[in-house]
């Protein structure tokens, strides 16, 4: 057999288990399934990752999150956990991004963490304010009449009255300074 004919099937066969791997991939499956990792592993590397963000190793947390998000993306716990090290790197718009990706995997009442993160991150990073007021806003309606979450519901609606005074205090005082331009 003729090397170039050899290439061919050689190149014929990993475009088939591509074909595979999509396949699998878009009829729910994992990475982790695909490569054989049993459940049991990546549990453990989950409680891996929550040890080392527990104990404030950020960096070495991030790197066993972001494995365990490659191995399975659909997992909503995992993704919140990729984005709270980023959050504490001080990433903060990637982080939002990462907490948003958990929320549209499991939309619902138990996103209501994911939605309060995002926020405290646009707040920092002074991005999407009205944005974050909004997902305060969601914060405090979803916890109404939860007495679980009503100290949840205080520090939202705490976070969410300091943004709205820090905004107004800064568009009197861009005010102010166009007065003194004109002067």
């Amino acid at each position: 057999m003729d090397k170039a004919k050899q290439d061919g099937e050689n190149a014929e066969s990993e475009f088939s288990d591509g074909d595979l791997f999509m396949s699998h991939l878009f009829n729910g499956g994992t990475l982790a399934e695909w490569e054989g990792r049993s459940p049991k592993l990546v549990e453990m590397f989950h409680y891996a990752a929550v040890k080392l963000y527990n104990s404030g190793r950020y960096d070495e947390a991030h790197k066993v999150f972001h494995e365990l998000v490659r191995l399975n993306h659909l997992n909503p716990e995992y993704m919140f956990g990729l984005a709270a090290c980023l959050q504490k790197k001080k990433k903060y718009i990637n982080a939002a991004n990462i907490y948003l990706s958990s929320i549209l995997l499991d939309p619902g009442v138990s996103n209501i963490e994911s939605s309060f993160r995002i926020a405290e991150c646009l707040i920092v990073a002074d991005k999407s304010l009205d944005q974050a007021e909004q997902y305060l806003e969601h914060v405090i309606k979803s916890c109404s009449g939860m007495d679980d979450l009503k100290n949840f519901k205080s520090v939202a609606e705490a976070k969410l009255d300091l943004l709205r005074r820090n905004r107004s205090s800064k568009e009197k005082s861009g005010g102010q300074e166009e007065k003194n331009k004109e002067s």
